[in-house]
């Protein structure tokens, strides 16, 4: 592996003098990526617009490359197939695509044709097999596409009024929980793509806990789940914070997962006249205790300050 390292001034006298003399090492190394170059067909966007898509030859004067047009040249996409062993399987398949495609264009249109799907000659167990494979798929779309929850819970609703499927929807909010399961990791002797990838994966979870929570605010705002639920995790996030005090990571997720909760459900809340004094009383006492982070800390004052103003 090359371990050199060659500064800027010494690249721009090879450039401008064109008199340096290539290391025998950095020689090796250029030859092995102009052959890898040379054997790769691919045009490049001026090039394919300068021929307009002609066939185009590699410019290698010791090798002879086949013509090739631009069909021929491009990478195939990768396509992830599913096993479809039955009629369900290829429903679920289906159902998935066409809620990939909803819209606040063609809500209508598509999510009558996924309804078509419900109303074809299936047991009842089939029935409840497609619907709960709906739902944890219309969450998960909810979580990571926010912008598109109102038109989610809209179909949820819909389908509400033809299978009653609140009960499915409250176990699924119950099940919320789950997802603050987190095992212990250790960050030592950890290479510098891993430390990038589980940064990336950090905050991928941030954005899932936060998304999640503003699709339980919205169904709750729909009156699709019970004030239960959003009382039940709220004292779960105060628990959560309390033993997480040390884990700035989760205490720092739990945190923005309340407030996202709190923030979507606020009008409905204050129109049941929800008492907010209590678990204001409850998030100032651990903001007046805690003093493990700064910038924790404040985000504990900001929550504690947004409380105390719909109180």
């Amino acid at each position: 592996m090359l371990k050199n390292t060659y500064s800027y001034d010494l690249f721009f006298e090879i450039k401008s003098k064109n008199t340096y003399v290539i290391d025998p090492e950095i020689k090796c190394i250029l030859e092995h990526v102009n052959s890898i170059i040379d054997n790769n067909y691919g045009i490049s966007y001026h090039e394919k617009n300068k021929h307009k898509n002609k066939n185009y030859k590699n410019k290698s004067k010791n090798k002879q490359v086949p013509i090739m047009n631009e069909a021929q040249w491009r990478l195939k996409k990768t396509i992830i197939k599913k096993d479809i062993n039955s009629d369900i399987d290829k429903y679920k398949y289906e159902i998935n695509s066409l809620l990939n495609k909803m819209s606040p264009k063609n809500f209508d249109k598509i999510s009558n044709k996924i309804l078509e799907y419900y109303c074809k000659s299936i047991s009842k167990e089939e029935l409840e097999l497609l619907l709960i494979n709906f739902i944890d798929s219309i969450f998960l779309k909810a979580v990571m596409q926010p912008i598109y929850c109102p038109y989610y819970v809209k179909f949820l609703n819909i389908l509400d009024e033809k299978y009653k499927i609140l009960n499915l929807i409250n176990e699924k909010c119950n099940n919320y929980r789950d997802i603050f399961i987190k095992s212990k990791e250790t960050n030592d002797n950890l290479s510098k793509q891993e430390e990038y990838d589980k940064f990336c994966e950090d905050n991928l979870k941030k954005v899932f806990k936060a998304g999640y929570s503003q699709f339980i605010g919205e169904l709750f705002n729909n009156k699709m789940i019970k004030i239960d639920i959003i009382n039940s995790n709220i004292n779960f996030f105060l628990e959560s914070l309390n033993d997480n005090v040390e884990n700035h990571e989760m205490f720092e997720n739990i945190i923005i997962c309340i407030s996202k909760l709190l923030m979507t459900t606020t009008n409905e809340l204050k129109a049941l006249q929800y008492n907010y004094k209590e678990i204001y009383s409850k998030f100032n006492l651990l903001y007046t205790n805690y003093n493990d982070n700064k910038r924790l800390k404040y985000k504990l004052l900001d929550l504690c300050e947004y409380i105390e103003k719909i109180k």
